[in-house]
């Protein structure tokens, strides 16, 4: 069982310290931008992609509605004005 716990039987001498994507302290602004594309390739472009697609097609089905809602909300309702009634024209 003792055999079992030590780290170089875990995996622990294969972890390696510095892996391909990450910062690297010093090194020229270009490197590491092309570092930064490359991790977000990697590691988020499809879920921004999948995330951006949904959002606009939740913009395109709602927005009309949306802003006919605010636009409606926007106008300044005449609460204080008093309330005066005509009569109506007889009819012809």
């Amino acid at each position: 069982m003792a055999v079992l716990l030590r780290p170089r039987f875990l995996g622990a001498s294969l972890v390696q310290t510095r892996c391909e994507l990450s910062f690297v302290a010093g090194a020229p602004v270009l490197e590491n931008l092309h570092q930064f594309i490359v991790f977000t390739l990697a590691t988020s472009l499809g879920w921004d992609i999948g995330r951006a697609i949904t959002t606009a097609v939740l913009v395109l089905i709602t927005g009309r509605a949306v802003l006919r809602s605010l636009r409606r909300a926007a106008r300044p309702a005449a609460f204080e004005e008093p309330v005066t009634f005509a009569a109506s024209p007889p009819p012809e």
